[in-house]
Order: structure tokens, then sequence, then C-alpha cells
């Protein structure tokens, strides 16, 4: 049975390389079918990934299919200099946590948040990582009160 996740990716840091990131995941892919050509734009390319972190070849050999339903927004910048990337996209049977999890050894200056939505079961997990240091929130917990609320854990 396939798994559908949800993904929710912010990155923050120092201007120069939020937008030195952002440029090295981005992919054109020139495509021809039926005598007709155009370019398609892909903002966060899993191929770039390994480019970028080789040791996710460890988590998967093969590189996965780019991720489905894409959004990225423009990398916006504060007036302190503090950068933010933000993309949104869907993935099937593919944790993506472990990727990100390279993909900030790669920057480690930079801070990654990922919120993951898995579409079959609800659940949500939030994950920070920066500067080696690796944060998770399970969501949804219920504490002794019947009250929800969040469970970390350092991972």
């Amino acid at each position: 049975m396939a798994v559908d996740y949800f993904h929710r990716l912010v990155v923050t840091g120092d201007a120069q390389r939020v937008r030195r990131l952002a440029r090295e995941l981005h992919r054109d892919y020139p495509r021809t079918i039926g005598g007709e050509t155009w370019t398609e734009v892909v903002l966060f390319s899993f191929a770039a990934l390994y480019e970028i972190a080789p040791r996710v070849r460890r988590i998967e050999h093969e590189i996965p299919c780019d991720p489905y339903e894409l959004s990225a927004w423009p990398v916006r910048v504060s007036a302190g200099g503090k950068a933010e990337a933000r993309y949104q996209f869907q993935t099937r049977n593919m944790e993506v946590a472990p990727f990100i999890r390279a993909l900030a050894a790669a920057y480690p200056k930079l801070d990654f948040t990922l919120v993951t939505l898995c579409l079959d079961d609800s659940s949500i997990e939030s994950r920070f990582f920066s500067r080696g240091i690796s944060r998770r929130w399970l969501l949804p917990e219920r504490d002794p009160d019947g009250e929800l609320g969040a469970r970390t854990t350092e991972v």
C-alpha cells in the first residue's frame, strides 16, 4: 500500500547561503514530446540534492523521483540580513527527513525546519536540523489530562 506525505520545508540563515542553496537545488529539464519542446522547472530537485550531499546515497542508492505538487516561494530577506526559503511538496512511500538531515550537514550554517503530514493516518511530525543538532516533535499526542500536546525527542 502506498503512503503519501505532504511536506513543508523552511530554510533560514545568512541571505547569501540561503540563495546559494536555492540555486543549487534548482534544476531545469528540457522536455520534448511530439515535436513540442518546453522546459520543466524543478525548484527542489532530488538529483541536485544528491550532488550537494552525496552521503544521501547511503539512504537510497537510486535518486528518487522529484516531488509532486512542488511549490517554492522566492527567498525572503529581513532587514537584519536573515533569509528564508520555503518549499512545499508531496512524496509517496518516501520519508524525507533523512534526506534533509544530509542536506543540513552539507550546509551546517543554515537551519532547516521540516513539517510532514502523513496523508494516510493524519500524523504530523516536525523536525529541526541545525549545526549537527536534530529535534523531533510528533503530533497529535495527548498528555495525561487528555489535552493535545507535542512530544519532543532528540534524534
